[in-house]
């Protein structure tokens, strides 16, 4: 019997288009519960990327049933990487990064995004990879930086594209 693959649209989107709007769209939906929170409720501290990955998570598996988390790739020389959130059907990882206080620039998101793209081209299944970057507080000097890692990457047979998305 031959698997049937789930592939989620919405509205005529594509997963891929619906990913999108999504992390752009990140900073607005979470108005909400970090400064907008009723009387007597606290507010939510984002504090580190592992929050923003549960957020995203939240929003993301509300819409795509089969989202994975933190799926370990193989080791590439000494390194291993986890994949942040995974909709294997739909060909696309999320990596989420955060821009802290304590850091001065984008420059160490950017170094570790770098590294850990050479790891994703053991996902052989993998199309699309979606690189999200929250910078609340504004730390980011030069966009163009993140946008140069835009594109496809290629390594033996395996053909990826990737997509940075930065929000504040």
């Amino acid at each position: 019997m031959e698997k049937i693959l789930l592939i989620t649209k919405y509205n005529d989107k594509t997963a891929e288009e619906v990913v999108r709007d999504i992390l752009n769209n990140f900073s607005n939906a979470i108005q909400k519960i970090i400064k907008n929170r009723r009387s007597n409720h606290a507010s939510f501290f984002i504090s580190d990327e592992y929050d923003v990955q549960d957020i995203l998570y939240v929003i993301l598996k509300s819409i795509f049933p089969n989202l994975r988390e933190e799926d370990p790739i193989p080791k590439v020389g000494s390194k291993s990487t986890k994949i942040d959130l995974i909709l294997r059907e739909e060909r696309i990882l999320i990596e989420v990064k955060m821009i802290k206080e304590s850091d001065s620039n984008e420059i160490k998101a950017i170094d570790q995004l770098k590294i850990d793209f050479e790891s994703y081209h053991e996902c052989k299944w993998l199309d699309k990879l979606f690189c999200f970057v929250y910078d609340p507080n504004k730390k980011t000097k030069d966009i163009v930086s993140f946008k140069d890692l835009n594109g496809n990457r290629t390594k033996g047979n395996h053909n990826f594209n990737i997509e940075i998305i930065v929000v504040n």
